[in-house]
């Protein structure tokens, strides 16, 4: 589930069930197939097949609330996050349904069982939306394509200065901005001094291939 959540939100663009389902792989569904089993394959050991076991009854009984049966396709998985209030689904201007996590997200822990492992997906996620404004306004910072340049030289310092946003928040900014792909850096953001100039540049390549047959979804 956490997984689904993270292919919803690290982009600005919405992905489709189809695409969406890719995120869900696992052992028993490899190439992560709308169709297939949501459910990894059962564990070895004993208590963890216990532990299994009860994660799965007690996704049946949230499921029940919303008059759905217990989810076995990650398609049924994803029905039951938009029953639930988890993501939106609605149809781009070409009509074609498309997903993003609701904003604010819920509190999760009424809804669904949470590991730890999805505990920290939820709170990355969470990091995103909060500083999704931040990152846009670095990621328009960087000449466009028709300006012919490579890149920026900045630092966190002057970054911080521009959008108005504390040191802290605009290295995990920066952070977030690089996970999309396409944003490069010439040092190590996560480490770099607030006053060092680095180095920002996009492949252009990258940013044009990552969108082809993706379209913005409205506001719902």
């Amino acid at each position: 589930m956490g997984l689904l959540l993270i292919g919803s939100g690290v982009s600005q663009f919405a992905p489709t069930r189809d695409q969406l389902a890719a995120y869900a792989r696992n052992g028993a569904n490899p190439r992560g197939e709308l169709s297939g089993t949501c459910w990894p394959p059962p564990p070895g050991g004993e208590p963890e097949a216990e532990e299994s076991s009860s994660r799965r009854g007690t996704v049946a009984d949230h499921a029940a609330r919303y008059g759905i049966e217990v989810p076995e396709s990650v398609d049924d998985l994803i029905e039951l996050m938009v029953s639930a209030g988890i993501l939106v689904e609605a149809c781009d201007e070409l009509g074609t349904p498309r997903l993003r996590p609701r904003k604010p997200l819920p509190d999760l822990d009424d809804i669904f069982p949470l590991d730890e492992e999805e505990r920290l997906t939820i709170d990355s996620l969470k990091s995103a939306e909060l500083y999704a404004g931040k990152v846009q306004l670095i990621s328009g910072m960087i000449p466009s394509e028709s300006r012919r340049k490579t890149g920026m030289s900045t630092s966190i310092s002057q970054l911080s200065e521009a959008i108005g946003e504390t040191h802290d928040g605009t290295r995990r900014a920066l952070l977030l901005l690089l996970e999309d792909g396409d944003v490069f850096s010439s040092v190590d953001i996560s480490k770099v001094a607030v006053r060092t100039v680095f180095h920002l540049h996009r492949d252009w390549s990258m940013f044009h291939q990552k969108r082809i047959g993706l379209t913005r979804l409205d506001e719902v």
